[in-house]
């Protein structure tokens, strides 16, 4: 079957230059990242051996900071674990390497984003009820207010089919499905998957992964109102992959890269639309249809397999869809809808402008301004006395008018990096202040407070431009070197 490639949607990506190994953490697979108020964590994984280390990395500054992990209530040395974010605290679980030589009941890990200390938590199971056992390759998702954790590679026993619930409130454990003996479909056991969740359908999806030793290319969905798996049937799309990514942007799941266990992972960016569905063949069962999405030409990135991708900004926030009914105001385009169809959650843009999204046309129909950080300083009187803002501007051509003037054979890159980063604010020192979720005043000296309460816990990645951050992953170069960071503009 042939794989669509939609020309009117394009991905921008862009290498991060990182610093030196030291003062960055070096590159590795297998690690967990998760973003929390316009930051990324990222613990452990592998190089040559499995290492133990936590680092924060500042999306605005591009800095690296590295975090104490010596605690005693810190994890040892993990690999395939996951990691997510719910009100400030870190959950980590499972990637320990020989579960049978510890002394935790559960390998469960918390902690606390702003006093910056791990937190002790044994968590707690119902009454003649199991906690889950150590495990790899698993994933984990939140949904309303809880974890709920899928999958994974236990030793001695293989891939486990088990779906685990944790309660944030209580550090209450509950089975909710895969036990020994269970009648119904399912994903079956597997691990090398990924998983997203959507806090508006109320579902989580899981898509690919190993079972057993073959690769998988089914999608599921899991309900949290009825507890039921569903098979999502799906028409063209990525083949067979394991140490994929996958997250949700607003209505739609993109997946990137993977592959199978003994080929070179792929640098292909599917997507895939929950909303809508389509009939094939004239039969009256309805399926959805993967799309993807080019990258501009010059900035495709590399083949990864089981790296990290962090979304920014409003459109990969899990209340998305319940913000965006709070706000009236037009969000900038997407790559993914209509400039006038996609409300932003929360007003303007504040402190900073959405400088990723491309002009309201879309990027392959006409020229564009891609504003990025150069070496090159220009005085602002906009932005404050004795200040300045390093910009550069470059234009780009769409692709189809462009390759009209390229002959045939020839390669032409389409874009230039003026710096060390792609995200371009009006005011990168904002983050280093006190942020007040609140409302801040913009440069008119309007008011600025018209977040909804539900939404002002997420306010600074209401704020961020919508990215993609591609983090790690193999093959890793040789030698020690700096974590590969790029991402992907929408």
């Amino acid at each position: 079957m042939t794989n669509r490639s939609n020309s009117s949607r394009a991905a921008l990506w862009t290498p991060i230059p990182q610093g030196a190994p030291g003062a960055t953490p070096c590159n590795r697979f297998q690690h967990a990242c998760c973003a929390h108020r316009g930051e990324v964590y990222m613990l452990g994984g592998r190089d040559k051996m499995v290492i133990r280390d936590f680092w924060k990395y500042s999306v605005v500054r591009n800095e690296w900071t590295e975090l104490d992990c010596s605690s005693e209530w810190a994890p040892e040395e993990l690999e395939g674990h996951s990691m997510v974010s719910y009100q400030g605290i870190l959950y980590i679980f499972g990637g320990l390497i020989d579960s049978a030589y510890t002394d935790w009941k559960i390998p469960l890990w918390l902690f606390d984003t702003e006093k910056e200390v791990w937190r002790y938590s044994q968590g707690q199971s119902r009454p003649s009820q199991p906690v889950p056992l150590n495990r790899k390759g698993h994933s984990a998702v939140v949904l309303g207010r809880a974890m709920y954790l899928y999958g994974g590679y236990i030793d001695m026993r293989g891939s486990s089919q088990e779906l685990w619930k944790y309660q944030f409130d209580t550090g209450v454990w509950s089975l909710l499905s895969g036990s020994q003996g269970e009648q119904g479909q399912s994903p079956g056991p597997r691990h090398g998957h990924a998983a997203a969740a959507s806090a508006h359908q109320r579902a989580m999806y899981v898509y690919a992964g190993l079972s057993g030793l073959r690769e998988q290319r089914d999608l599921w969905r899991w309900s949290q109102d009825s507890h039921t798996w569903s098979l999502i049937k799906t028409h063209s799309g990525p083949s067979k992959l394991v140490g994929h990514s996958m997250l949700l942007y607003r209505d739609s799941l993109l997946v990137f890269g993977g592959g199978d266990t003994l080929g070179s992972p792929g640098n292909g960016l599917w997507r895939l639309d929950l909303t809508s569905s389509s009939s094939s063949g004239g039969s009256s069962s309805s399926s959805h249809l993967w799309d993807k999405m080019a990258a501009v030409k010059g900035s495709s990135p590399p083949g990864k397999a089981h790296h990290c991708a962090v979304g920014l900004g409003p459109g990969f926030q899990p209340s998305w869809a319940r913000c965006r009914s709070n706000s009236s105001r037009s969000a900038p385009a997407s790559l993914l809808g209509s400039p006038r169809t996609s409300p932003s959650p929360l007003g303007k843009f504040r402190p900073f402008k959405n400088k990723l999204s491309p002009a309201p046309s879309p990027l392959l129909e006409g020229a564009i301004e891609l504003q990025t950080l150069s070496s090159r300083t220009t005085t602002d009187s906009g932005i404050g006395s004795g200040r300045s803002r390093d910009y550069e501007v470059v234009e780009l051509k769409g692709v189809e008018e462009e390759e009209e003037e390229v002959g045939e054979g020839e390669e032409r890159d389409y874009f230039r990096l003026g710096g060390s980063s792609c995200l371009t604010f009006e005011n990168q020192d904002a983050f280093r202040k006190h942020w007040n979720t609140e409302g801040e005043r913009d440069e008119e000296g309007e008011g600025e407070g018209e977040a909804s309460s539900d939404c002002s816990e997420e306010s600074i990645e209401h704020h961020l431009p919508e990215a993609m951050l591609m983090i790690g992953g193999k093959p890793l170069a040789c030698g020690k070197t700096s974590i590969s960071v790029w991402q992907m503009a929408l």
